[in-house]
């Protein structure tokens, strides 16, 4: 382990060496620290950056079948679906006589339109449905399940019970009001509470597809392995924005960068603008002399965005020995000490220092993230005049640029208290500019 984390170390190297020389190829004229500072990005390969990170496991997408929450909602889908529940729940209205067998019925109805509760407002619907309390009465329209899969239903289930918060609170709550609620209960009977004394007793039961106490499982799976969340995809936006200017003797460079990010589910676009130019001026007995480089791309296309969770390492490095027959490697002659392996051979200590703007080394901490964005080429035109020497002739020329596949990582922090909202920036300030990386993501919806 400690020769691959050296390897990596290696690797990480190799990638900001590969940076220095691709500066170099981009900035034509000037120094070597110039041109490096001024076109950091365009220089880190989506295979050697990929290839520092393992990726033990992936938090942006689901760790196992059992623990996706749209799967662990879909359980409840037999009841959801089921006459029992959807009648009520817009599937029937007495006043306009859709779907009711007792004909049309008026009933009182709310501001909103809806069934209006309390004493002696359903006396009509209990003339037939005698083994309803004084509460039946149908679900608001705003929470109607009919012509919805699993997926919307989900949706609207986690906002209307405000479950979307994640408070522990209102995921408890939901999950008594399906224990416990008598219309549910009367719902799992099959008889849409038409007693023995009904009119239209007697009445074949017909119950939902599972029984209520498995419901109030499926409902606690939901909200506690689930988290009540329909996905454990994220949406939202990524910027990232590098701006540097230089000014030497003779030489003036600068790059602006602007991409962003939008996140749907996981999938990823990427919208780039790219600009640098690189210009050298020298005053001669002869002419003006000159080296004018500029560079220009715009791309749009797919990115591939990851979040990792990082693996902890705990303060003193693993402990071998909880491995069942792993012997006491501290005994072998000339083992070296695995004590420090955060720190591997050839990688010294700011290291953090050593990496392009955009580029982060993942943390080691219980419960860290690693942001990893891979993204596409964009194209454009490189533009160079010159004026030389001898004969200070005017050249012009313009060829195809490609600003060639980069990579972006950040180490977001997760609120606890909002566990569902990821939002965040990183800014990476140099002797000549900045990087920033903003996020705004979202789960669960």
């Amino acid at each position: 382990m400690r020769r691959q984390l050296g390897r990596i170390g290696e690797t990480c190297r190799r990638g900001w060496m590969s940076a220095l020389g691709a500066a170099l190829l981009l900035g034509g004229t000037g120094s070597l620290t110039a041109a490096a500072q001024v076109a950091p990005v365009q220089v880190v390969p989506a295979q050697v950056a990929s290839a520092r990170v393992a990726r033990p496991s992936i938090a942006a997408q689901g760790q196992a079948a059992e623990d996706d929450p749209l799967q662990l909602f879909a359980q409840m889908m037999p009841a959801f679906s089921s006459p029992r529940c959807s009648n009520c729940h817009g599937g029937t209205n007495p006043q306009t006589d859709t779907n009711h067998e007792g004909g049309q019925v008026d009933v009182p109805l709310n501001p909103s339109g809806d069934m209006r509760g309390g004493i002696g407002a359903t006396d009509a619907c209990l003339e037939c449905h005698t083994d309803a309390p004084p509460s039946w009465r149908l679900a608001p329209r705003n929470i109607s399940f009919v012509g919805k899969d699993t997926l919307p239903l989900c949706r609207q289930i986690r906002t209307t019970n405000g479950l979307d918060t994640g408070d522990p609170a209102a995921l408890e709550a939901f999950v008594r009001h399906i224990e416990n609620d008598p219309l549910i209960a009367l719902g799992f009977a099959g008889q849409g509470a038409i007693g023995k004394d009904s009119a239209f007793a007697p009445i074949t039961p017909d119950p939902p597809g599972i029984t209520l106490g498995q419901m109030v499982t499926a409902a606690q799976e939901w909200t506690q392995k689930g988290h009540a969340r329909c996905s454990n995809k994220w949406t939202g936006t990524i910027t990232y924005t590098l701006s540097a200017q230089e000014k030497v003797q003779f030489r003036e460079a600068g790059t602006d960068l602007k991409v962003t990010i939008d996140v749907a589910e996981n999938e990823a676009t990427a919208t780039t603008h790219y600009t640098m130019h690189d210009f050298t001026d020298v005053a001669t007995k002869e002419c003006q002399t000159m080296v004018h480089h500029t560079w220009t791309a715009d791309g749009k296309g797919k990115a591939d965005f990851q979040l990792i969770e990082t693996p902890s390492i705990p303060a003193g490095g693993p402990d071998l020995s909880a491995i069942p027959g792993m012997p006491d490697l501290s005994s072998i002659p000339g083992m070296p000490d695995l004590t420090n392996l955060l720190t591997p051979p050839g990688m010294p200590d700011g290291t953090q220092a050593h990496l392009p703007p955009g580029q982060v080394m993942p943390t080691l901490a219980p419960g860290g993230l690693f942001l990893l964005l891979t993204l596409p080429e964009a194209t454009g035109t490189h533009h160079s005049e010159t004026r030389t020497l001898p004969g200070c002739k005017n050249v012009q020329a313009d060829e195809k640029y490609t600003y060639v596949k980069s990579n972006l990582s950040a180490n977001p922090t997760l609120d606890p208290n909002d566990p569902d909202h990821l939002k965040g920036e990183q800014t990476q300030p140099s002797t000549t500019g900045s990087a920033v990386l903003k996020w705004d993501l979202r789960r669960g919806n």
